[in-house]
C-alpha cells in the first residue's frame, strides 16, 4: 500500500534515473565493444603482418635452401665441361628469379659476346648447346647488350616502353616483357653476362643479388677449369718434354719427376718421388751448395754446369736451371729444375780442345819449318847471286874486252842483263805480276826496258821486226796499256 501510495513523479524520476543507468552502461559497453574491435582489428594486422613475415622468411629461406642447393650441385661439377657449367648456372638462375626464359654468353678477351645458350621458353625447354658458339658484337645485340655498354646490372620492368621495342619482335621470338640482365666482371674486364626475363612480378635488388651470386660461382668453377686443362696441356708437354724436369720441395725432397728424368737418370717415378734430389743422384756442384741457394732465394733463379750420377753408375754432365716457384701469396713453395745432358757435347768440345792443342803444336811447328825455309832460302838466293857476281859476271866483263863480231857482243850484253834481271827487283816483280806473258814476251819486254828499238831486237832474237811489233802489241795488251796512252818501255822501267 505504501508503494502504490508513492508520488507518481517520483515513478517517473526513478525510472529516468534507471533508464539512465541503462545508457551508462550501453555506452559502456559500447566503448569496450569498440576498443574490443579495435583490439582484435589490430591484432589481426599483427597476425597478418606476422604471417606474411613468416611467409617472407618462409620464401627467403626456400630461396636460401635453393640457392645452397644450386651453389652444392656446382661444387659437384669440377668434371663437367665449361658447356654443362653454363647450362646447370642458366637454369638455376631462371628458377631462383622465377623467370620463364633467359640465356647466358661468355665473352672473349675483347668483350665480343659469344653466346653458349639462345633463348628458350621455359626451364624444363633446355635445348643442346650449339656445335659452335654464336659471336655477336655490342652494335648488333642490341638491349641484350646493354649491361656490358653500362658496364653494371640493367633492370627493365616495362620491356614495351623501351627504345629497343619499336620495331617489335623478330618472327618466332618470344614475347619480353620484363628483363634483367646481369654481367661478371674478372676484375676490370666483363668475362660472362646472364639475361633472364619474363618474371611475373618486378624484379629487383635481390634477383640481381641472386644472379651475381651465381655468375661468380660460375666463373671460379670456369677458371679453375680452364687453369687444370692449361696445367693438364703443360703436364703432358712437361712429361714428353727431352729434358729432366724436377719439382723439389725448399728441403729438396722431389715432389715431381718427369719421363724425361726417368730416360736420363734411370730412376722410375715412384723411386724418385720423396727422395733427396743430391743424395740420390750423388750431384756434385761448381761451388758450395749453400751460395748456391743464396744467389736462387736472391734472384729467383740459378743456372750452372752439375754432375749426376744415374742408376747405372754413370757420371754425366748436366745444363741445370733452377727457378723459384710462388704460391697465391708469394711465399716460396718449390724450386723447378730442368737439366739437360750435355755429357756429348762436353765431351766433343774436350776432343776439339785436345785437337786445337794439338794443331797450335802442328801451327808452331810448321812455322818453324817455314822460317827455315824461308832462310834457306835467302841463304840460296845469297849464294846464287854471289856466285853469278864473282863467277860469272867478271868472266863476261872480261869477254867484252876480246875481239868480238857486233852480234856476239850483242849476244853478250844480253846474256849479262838477264843475269842482272834474274838477281834484280824487275825480274822478280815481273814473273810474279806478269805471269801471263809467255817466254818469248818476256823476252821481248826485258829488251824494250832495255832500251832497244823494234829493229835491234829483232837482230838479236833472230826475228822478224813485224813479230816483234806483233809482241810488242800482245804484251801492251795482257799489260792492259792498249788504250790507256801509257809507253811500254816506262811502264816496265817502273818495276825497276
Amino acid at each position: 500500500m505504501a508503494r502504490q501510495e508513492q508520488n507518481p513523479f517520483d515513478q517517473v524520476s526513478r525510472l529516468n534515473d534507471e533508464l539512465a543507468e541503462v545508457r551508462e552502461a550501453n555506452r559502456l559497453l559500447e566503448k569496450q565493444l569498440r576498443q574490443a574491435i579495435a583490439e582484435m582489428e589490430h591484432a589481426t594486422r599483427e597476425l597478418d603482418a606476422e604471417t606474411a613475415r613468416r611467409q617472407r622468411i618462409e620464401e627467403a629461406l626456400g630461396l636460401y635452401d635453393t640457392r645452397f642447393e644450386a651453389f652444392f650441385k656446382l661444387s659437384q661439377m669440377a668434371e663437367a665441361s665449361i658447356q654443362q657449367i653454363a647450362s646447370f648456372v642458366l637454369e638455376e638462375q631462371i628458377k631462383i628469379t622465377k623467370s620463364k626464359i633467359g640465356t647466358l654468353a661468355l665473352l672473349d678477351d675483347d668483350e665480343k659476346i659469344s653466346f653458349v645458350y639462345g633463348w628458350f621458353r621455359d626451364v624444363v625447354d633446355v635445348c643442346a648447346l650449339p656445335d659452335e658458339p654464336m659471336a655477336r658484337s655490342l652494335a648488333e645485340a642490341g638491349l641484350w647488350a646493354q649491361p656490358i655498354r653500362e658496364r653494371k646490372p640493367v633492370i627493365i620492368n616495362d620491356y614495351p616502353s623501351t627504345q629497343y621495342f619499336r620495331k617489335g619482335f623478330p618472327n618466332g621470338h618470344v614475347a619480353v616483357n620484363r628483363l634483367l640482365g646481369v654481367p661478371a666482371f674478372n676484375g676490370e674486364r666483363i668475362v660472362a653476362l646472364a639475361l633472364v626475363g619474363n618474371k611475373d612480378v618486378d624484379y629487383d635488388a635481390q634477383d640481381v643479388r641472386q644472379m651475381n651470386l651465381l655468375l661468380d660461382g660460375m666463373w671460379r668453377l670456369i677458371e679453375r677449369k680452364r687453369a687444370e686443362i692449361t696445367l693438364q696441356e703443360k703436364a703432358e708437354l712437361i712429361e714428353l718434354a727431352n729434358d729432366s724436369i724436377v719439382v723439389r720441395d725448399l728441403n729438396d725432397k722431389i715432389l715431381f719427376w718427369n719421363a724425361g728424368a726417368e730416360g736420363c737418370l734411370g730412376w722410375k717415378k715412384e723411386e724418385a718421388v720423396g727422395k733427396i734430389s743430391h743424395a740420390l743422384l750423388q750431384t756434385r756442384f761448381p761451388k758450395p751448395l749453400e751460395e748456391i741457394r743464396q744467389e736462387l732465394f736472391q734472384n729467383k733463379r740459378w743456372d750452372g754446369e752439375l754432375i749426376h750420377v744415374t742408376r747405372e753408375a754413370k757420371e754425366i754432365v748436366v745444363a741445370s736451371r733452377w727457378a723459384l716457384l710462388h704460391d697465391v701469396d708469394g711465399e716460396r713453395r718449390a724450386i723447378l729444375e730442368i737439366n739437360t745432358d750435355i755429357t756429348g757435347r762436353k765431351l766433343m768440345e774436350k776432343q776439339l780442345e785436345d785437337k786445337s792443342d794439338r794443331l797450335q803444336e802442328v801451327n808452331v811447328a810448321l812455322k818453324t819449318l817455314l822460317k827455315h825455309r824461308d832462310e834457306d832460302r835467302k841463304d840460296l838466293e845469297g849464294a846464287i847471286l854471289t856466285n853469278i857476281e864473282n863467277l860469272i859476271l867478271p868472266y863476261i866483263k872480261k869477254m867484252k874486252t876480246g875481239p868480238l863480231s857486233h852480234t856476239q857482243t850483242a849476244l853478250l850484253e844480253i846474256i849479262e842483263s838477264h843475269l842482272r834481271e834474274i838477281t834484280s827487283e824487275f825480274g822478280k816483280t815481273l814473273a810474279l805480276q806478269y805471269r801471263v806473258l809467255t817466254p818469248t814476251e818476256m823476252r821481248v819486254a826485258a829488251l824494250v826496258k832495255e832500251g832497244k828499238t823494234s829493229k835491234e831486237i829483232a837482230e838479236i832474237l833472230c826475228v822478224s821486226e813485224k813479230t816483234v811489233s806483233f809482241h810488242r802489241n800482245s804484251i801492251r795488251t795482257k799489260l792492259g796499256l792498249r788504250t790507256a796512252g801509257i809507253n811500254l818501255r816506262s811502264h816496265l822501267l817502273s818495276f825497276s
